[in-house]
């Protein structure tokens, strides 16, 4: 069954996910990660994704290949503004 937009504006409450996630400070942003609202570690071992629970790595060189195409990405942000920083 595919998520609608319902069933996400549904979880981000339920996590507390604003919709502007833009505007939380990095210890905001930091507790919502570590509250698995976006990835979890099942049973197993494995990376689930929270909304689908989709596996997402299984072992460890999969999720290297994860961290290499985050690390990527990040190269192509820019900076959060100073009042947001924990830097």
């Amino acid at each position: 069954m595919p998520i609608t937009p319902e069933d996400i504006c549904e979880f981000n409450t339920e996590k507390g996910i604003p919709d502007g996630i833009e505007l939380l400070n990095t210890q905001e942003y930091r507790e919502i990660v570590n509250g698995e609202a976006y990835f979890y570690e099942d049973p197993h071992g494995f990376l689930m994704h929270t909304l689908s629970h989709q596996v997402i790595a299984k072992n460890t060189e999969q999720l290297d290949v994860i961290i290499e195409q985050l690390q990527e990405i990040r190269m192509k942000m820019s900076n959060p503004p100073k009042w947001l920083s924990e830097k």
